[in-house]
């Protein structure tokens, strides 16, 4: 087993959701815009927040370029928002390496200008690696 499945067997995902969602600023929708397979990370990046600033407020969390952002706002002072926005960047990082569907370890990838993580068996489906894309097919040029 490994660290990353121990954490999701430790964490109530579906609970920790609900509080993000509660926490959403009223002025965003109140959804986490992001596929199931990075749920964790959000619940895991939350825990790690909350333990910084436990009033900290949420503004986005969304896939972009097949990366999870988690946007906030924080009124605790600058040295505790640039340690929120470590922890928050920790996670961008670590959702390359996890498939957005499945939770499985994945791949950036991309396929008619859209960039997705995901594990290996969407190659097949036409998603492509980033890596062995040529730069005129994703800069379309």
């Amino acid at each position: 087993m490994t660290n990353d499945d121990e954490n999701k067997q430790l964490i109530d995902v579906a609970t920790i959701l609900e509080e993000i969602k509660a926490k959403i600023n009223i002025h965003y929708a109140k959804t986490i815009d992001c596929d199931p397979g990075w749920h964790h990370l959000v619940a895991l990046c939350h825990t790690e927040l909350m333990m910084i600033d436990p009033n900290y407020e949420v503004y986005q969390i969304k896939e972009k370029f097949g990366s999870l952002r988690y946007y906030f706002g924080t009124k605790s002072g600058d040295i505790t928002e640039v340690e929120m926005w470590k922890i928050a960047e920790k996670y961008e990082l670590l959702s390359q390496t996890v498939c957005e569907l499945t939770g499985k370890p994945g791949k950036l990838m991309f396929q008619l200008g859209l960039y997705k993580t995901l594990a290996e068996e969407y190659i097949k489906e036409g998603w492509e690696p980033v890596e062995k894309v040529s730069p005129d097919k994703l800069f379309g040029i």
